[in-house]
């Protein structure tokens, strides 16, 4: 997301739609109306962005529950495209709107969905993993968690291993790769030392979360994750 490459309110709210214009939370407090209003009377992006910042800590003050006990799951993701997009337009996320909002996680995290989960709800656009499989789990595993976390959550994932040295007390798998959001092989390495160069396109992830729905289609009527780090905070 490159903000800085807008200069009026109503530029940055034509490119917002998917982030924010679908928000049931939102539509719920009618925010799409007021947001609405202001874009017609706010011109620079930078004045919107304070309104709206003022807006939300009025709505902080009013439904402290809604923003502070998340009782399902769908809040949660509703509460995050909201903060998303004021954090999008805010000044000081000048890096965020250049590199995308990175995860990081470390090598046996890479098994567990619920972290990338987390990651992909907080707005991530891509998660990397630096690890080191060995030379069963490897060949096995290495490739098909990173598809898995990538095509599950509908985001770019980066791995980086240490390149294989067989005479080691440990024997890494080796095979860094970039995987796209739709679960392909980017890039790759063998397992020898090597540089890779590959372009990532974040616009890639919405076109894969608009022609596949996975997040609106999710069951949190039935099941819900839980950011326990925002719960308690």
């Amino acid at each position: 997301m490159m903000f800085s490459k807008y200069s009026t309110a109503k530029e940055v709210w034509d490119y917002l739609p998917s982030v924010y214009q679908q928000s049931n939370f939102a539509k719920s407090y009618e925010l799409e109306q007021l947001f609405r209003a202001l874009v017609g009377k706010i011109r620079l992006f930078k004045d919107l962005y304070i309104e709206m910042t003022g807006l939300w800590d009025q709505l902080a003050l009013m439904e402290p529950p809604i923003f502070k006990i998340l009782d399902a799951f769908i809040e949660f993701q509703e509460q995050g495209c909201l903060v998303q997009f004021l954090m999008a337009l805010s000044p000081q996320y000048e890096a965020i709107r250049e590199v995308g909002r990175i995860g990081i996680g470390i090598c046996y995290d890479i098994r567990f969905q619920e972290l990338a989960m987390l990651y992909a709800a907080r707005g991530a656009h891509l998660i990397c993993y630096p690890g080191a499989f060995n030379m069963t789990t490897g060949p096995l595993h290495w490739e098909l968690l990173q598809r898995a976390r990538a095509a599950d959550n509908q985001l770019y994932v980066v791995t980086c291993s240490p390149a294989r040295d067989a005479g080691a007390g440990y024997v890494a798998w080796g095979h860094s790769t970039l995987v796209g959001p739709f679960g392909e092989i980017l890039a790759t390495t063998e397992h020898d030392e090597a540089i890779i160069i590959s372009e990532v396109d974040y616009s890639q992830i919405e076109l894969r979360r608009t022609s596949l729905p996975l997040e609106k289609q999710r069951r949190g009527d039935l099941y819900q994750l839980v950011d326990v780090q925002r719960l308690n905070s």
